[in-house]
Parts: structure tokens; C-alpha cells; sequence
């Protein structure tokens, strides 16, 4: 099993070489073997509460959640952040 990172990527930062390095980056930590999800946010703002939510509930009608390709039901769907689960690199 693979250790599982989220890669939190700003297009515009670096006037725009954010943009450049997510790909270079995303490939090399996919090579030492973590499992890779990439957020793509305007800048440092989102990403940091991102980060810092423990628990997050979606909701919209008429929508379906999905998970690891799948179907899993319909929404609301609440999300609960367990402490130390995933590695964060920053």
C-alpha cells in the first residue's frame, strides 16, 4: 500500500510557473511510489483551510457521490478528516 499525499497546485503562482511545476512534481512523487490527489486553488488561502477542515458535509439535489470511480449514493455525504491518515508535504 502507497502513501497517499494531496498535492495542492496554484497556476498563477510564480507568475504562472505554478502551473509548469505541478506536472514535473506530481510525476516524481507518482515515481517514489505515493498515491497522488491534486487541488488546484488560486492561492495559499484555500489551500490552508483545506487542509485545516476536519469534517465537511456536500450537499446538492439530484446529485450522486462517487467514490474510487464508483457510485456510492446520493447526496447529502458528509466527509470526516481522521488525524495522521495521510501525509501532507508541503
Amino acid at each position: 500500500m502507497s502513501a497517499e499525499i494531496t498535492l495542492f497546485v496554484s497556476p498563477t503562482a510564480g507568475r504562472g510557473r505554478g502551473a509548469h511545476a505541478a506536472q514535473p512534481a506530481a510525476s516524481a512523487l507518482r515515481g517514489a511510489g505515493f498515491s497522488l490527489r491534486t487541488v488546484v486553488g488560486a492561492d495559499a488561502a484555500p489551500a490552508r483551510l483545506r487542509a485545516a477542515v476536519r469534517e465537511g458535509t456536500l450537499e446538492a439535489a439530484g446529485i450522486t457521490a462517487c467514490a474510487d470511480g464508483g457510485p456510492m449514493g446520493p447526496l447529502p455525504v458528509t466527509a470526516l478528516c481522521v488525524p495522521a491518515a495521510v501525509r501532507v508535504l508541503s
